[in-house]
């Protein structure tokens, strides 16, 4: 029994240390000439690097470039090494490269405030499925509907999460928003929805132009008590009387910007 499972670790590891060393190799064939990323550190490795072979290039070839510029400004770090040699041929260079760096941090930094969880202020055009009152009065016992809507813009603050396409120019995702300000007596806080969103980076500084499809509920749209229309006759005086509140449902559609 020990004498096996000796074997079979024996296999395993003899199998691990043959599929390195065909990377190896691969990578010093295929991938001469080019800079490789190390997916972990981030490191650009060119092919004379005592490290470039160990480096698994994606199967989408992302973290392989045709130059060390390239890398750097995709997120990529300069070695030890390379800043040591550069120092010694070229301090333009080096300076120029350690920019490049530097920008690359900057877009990664921006990707990330772009994906994920955020927020953006916007703008939503609703409509309500049934209609609101904004304004009844009582006229000689008369019930009058002097105003009423179902569309209306509502200033928003919404919140989402978009997923990372392989453009990487754009996002999409859910969102959820919440009414703050709007036309014809909206209450803060009262409306709230949710749905889907698409969003559009500006350049690489993590800010984006959004816009989002969903419904809403307003908590707080003024109807007719039931068994009332407008025309009929009644003995109230108080024409406040006449309304009350109730959840409505709605439609939406959401611009919003991230800053």
């Amino acid at each position: 029994m020990i004498k096996e499972r000796f074997i079979t670790l024996f296999s395993i590891v003899s199998l691990t240390i043959s599929t390195q060393a065909l990377t190896a190799v691969t990578n010093t064939v295929t991938y001469k000439d080019k800079i490789l990323k190390s997916v972990n550190s981030k490191i650009c490795h060119n092919d004379s690097s005592p490290y470039f072979n160990r480096i698994k290039v994606l199967d989408d070839k992302s973290n392989k470039y045709d130059s060390l510029d390239e890398c750097l400004l995709d997120s990529g770090k300069l070695t030890p090494a390379m800043k040591k040699q550069l120092a010694a041929e070229d301090t333009d260079v080096l300076i120029e490269q350690i920019e490049n760096e530097k920008k690359g941090e900057e877009k990664e930094k921006a990707e990330t405030k772009f994906y994920g969880i955020n927020w953006g202020l916007g703008l939503a055009f609703t409509g309500l499925d049934a209609d609101a009152i904004s304004d009844v009065t009582i006229e000689s016992g008369e019930v009058r509907v002097n105003s009423q809507f179902s569309n209306r813009a509502i200033a928003m603050l919404e919140s989402h999460y978009f997923f990372t396409p392989s453009d990487r120019d754009y996002g999409h995702g859910p969102y959820m928003a919440i009414g703050i300000v709007g036309e014809e007596n909206i209450n803060p806080l009262k409306t709230y929805g949710l749905g889907y969103m698409w969003g559009f980076k500006v350049g690489d500084t993590g800010s984006s132009w959004n816009i989002g499809l969903g419904v809403f509920v307003d908590t707080e749209v003024s109807q007719l008590r039931s068994g009332i229309k407008d025309g009929d006759q009644t003995t109230e005086t108080d024409p406040n009387k006449l309304l009350t509140k109730t959840d409505e449902v709605g439609w939406m559609v959401m611009f919003s910007a991230t800053f």
